[in-house]
């Protein structure tokens, strides 16, 4: 889903075919995900292909029924649809696709075969006590997706609001995967003509002792100048000008701060970090973020 045109110097951004999974058993529409994946598609001219996972129903004896209820969550999703995003999905060219089994396995299959760019998906079901766990459907995608995911733990939608990208904070982590998260950041911010910041964070340097805790606040300096110097070097080796923020601390929580200091409406990261799998530091971003993120 990726194209970079060396020649012209210009990467692209070729974003044909979105995968918009929706759990028919959700009361709710993630509307705030939805408008999302509209608007990608609009700006992109993609395809959007609905996908709903029917996990099969063991105690039902009769196929007959369980299709007939499916068809039924379908249309009445499709009139929530319509009332709540009808125009927002005009002018979009959406399919919809109907699959038994385990949800996250049928997700990654039909992102495989349907040669899909984008997975956009909320990051969790709509409990009172899920507004910080990462579903384990969206869990299980990010760590095996092949194309890049976009999440949002939008729950509450924001009627009439546009959606739009106009800041842009990348968390860097210096690991080999760092490059290609950067490149995405750099080419999104390109597309949409918006600011990118580069942001890392250095592991907390305090110590307890008598009176409370310590920062080691030589120690600190040291690592924030490293970290300063690694920054330099890679967008040199990127060719990219990026403004760049420094922090150290619990990761997930400054890069969340640091989100809302840059007013930024999209966080990309890098989720291949740990041998190819979702790292631990991804995946706490991930849940912390109150903006979209796109894991690459």
């Amino acid at each position: 889903g990726f194209v970079a045109d060396q020649k012209a110097g210009v990467p692209l951004l070729n974003i044909k075919k979105i995968l918009l999974p929706l759990d028919l058993q959700e009361t709710a529409l993630p509307v705030a995900v939805i408008r999302q994946a509209a608007a990608l598609a609009h700006h992109f001219h993609s395809e959007i292909l609905m996908l709903h996972v029917v996990k099969p129903l063991t105690y039902m004896a009769s196929s007959d029924i369980a299709r007939q209820l499916i068809e039924q969550a379908i249309a009445s999703e499709q009139e929530k649809l319509k009332e709540c995003l009808g125009p927002e999905l005009d002018g979009s060219t959406v399919r919809r696709m109907v699959l038994k089994g385990d949800p996250a396995r049928e997700i990654l299959r039909t992102a495989h075969d349907e040669k899909i760019d984008l997975i956009v998906m909320p990051t969790h079901g709509y409990g009172a006590f899920e507004r910080f766990l990462l579903g384990s459907v969206t869990a299980k995608v990010l760590h095996n997706s092949e194309c890049p995911v976009w999440t949002d733990a939008h729950v509450e939608d924001v009627p009439g609001q546009q959606f739009a990208i106009r800041n842009i904070l990348c968390a860097v982590d210096f690991s080999s995967h760092s490059p290609k998260t950067i490149r995405w950041a750099q080419d999104v911010a390109t597309e949409f003509d918006a600011q990118l910041t580069l942001a890392h964070v250095t592991p907390g340097v305090e110590i307890y002792g008598p009176g409370g805790y310590h920062v080691l606040s030589e120690m600190k300096q040291e690592l924030v100048s490293s970290a300063t110097k690694q920054m330099a070097k890679i967008q040199q080796e990127l060719g990219t000008k990026a403004k760049v923020f420094i922090g150290s601390g619990d990761v997930p929580k400054i890069m969340s701060q640091t989100a809302k200091e840059t007013k930024a409406d999209l966080l990309v990261v890098g989720c291949r970090s740990h041998a190819g799998r979702l790292g631990t530091t991804a995946y706490g971003i991930i849940r912390e973020s109150h903006v979209p993120v796109l894991s690459v």
